[in-house]
């Protein structure tokens, strides 16, 4: 049976899906499979070496169209994802703590977040991570120090949010707890507060951040920033549904909430969906 017609089965069985929502699952999963490179990573933005921060979010697309589809063939092209985090051990991104999860689950074990929290998350809290093995060495808080200057030095300091509130989805699912855990909440409360609604990707800055505290069960009241007025997580989700425009996406900024003008983006609009969900 091809995937289509098990997707169609599903649909008539489960009554759950729509036909276009189950063949685009199909079509996505295939796509990615499709782009992969050799090594198990994708290039940037499509094509290319393997580039090494990327591979969280595309391949939790991937897992999420496995989970719907059971395709060996997405299973084969997850293996040669994990091969590929396998390798890393200068490089680590915030994303690559969930995406170790995530493939643990699929695949049994604990190959995935050991591997992370031998080489990322222990030498962090030793204060030995020897990032891009150029000689510097970090902790956990010199890490999220370097993620906060560099984004606000190149003048997009509202990603710093999204990045340090993947960075603790991240922590958290390889198992990173007590004061570890609190400096990514720190990282990620201090973003908030800084939020500016004028420069670029305060909608995206605004969802990981707000993904990230929900994920762990962290309530905040921001005290500064755009969301001053805010008083809880649940009054940051409404702000963030308040983003989106009429037609059911989002924009790269909150001064665009406008249809049809160009400023929507799927990225913005897949990553408000998880975080109000969460939230």
């Amino acid at each position: 049976m091809s995937k289509r017609l098990f997707i169609m089965f599903l649909v008539v069985i489960l009554g759950s899906f729509t036909t276009a929502w189950a063949l685009t699952i199909v079509d996505g999963g295939d796509r990615l499979v499709e782009t992969q490179n050799v090594d198990g990573g994708w290039g940037w933005p499509l094509t290319g070496t393997s580039a090494s921060n990327t591979i969280g979010p595309i391949a939790m697309g991937l897992i999420k169209a496995y989970e719907q589809t059971n395709d060996p063939t997405y299973l084969a092209a997850l293996s040669n994802t994990g091969s590929y985090l396998l390798t890393k051990q200068y490089n680590f991104s915030p994303s690559d703590g969930y995406l170790a999860k995530a493939l643990d689950e699929v695949f049994g074990g604990t190959t995935y977040t050991t591997h992370v929290n031998t080489n990322f998350y222990g030498p962090l809290a030793a204060g030995t991570y020897n990032r891009n093995n150029a000689g510097t060495l970090y902790s956990t808080s010199t890490y999220i120090d370097m993620i906060q200057t560099a984004r606000h030095n190149a003048g997009y300091g509202n990603m710093a949010a999204w990045d340090i509130g993947m960075g603790l989805v991240g922590a958290a699912s390889c198992g990173v707890t007590g004061t570890e855990l609190d400096l990514w909440i720190a990282g990620v409360e201090d973003e908030i507060n800084v939020l500016n609604s004028a420069a670029y990707y305060d909608v995206i800055g605004l969802a990981g951040a707000l993904y990230g505290l929900a994920f762990v069960g962290e309530e905040f009241d921001p005290t500064a920033g755009a969301h001053a007025a805010a008083a809880s997580l649940a009054d940051l989700a409404d702000i963030l549904a308040s983003y989106q425009i009429d037609g059911g996406g989002f924009a790269w900024n909150s001064a665009y909430v406008i249809p049809n003008d160009g400023n929507e983006t799927i990225q913005e609009t897949a990553s408000l969906i998880r975080a109000v969900l969460v939230a």
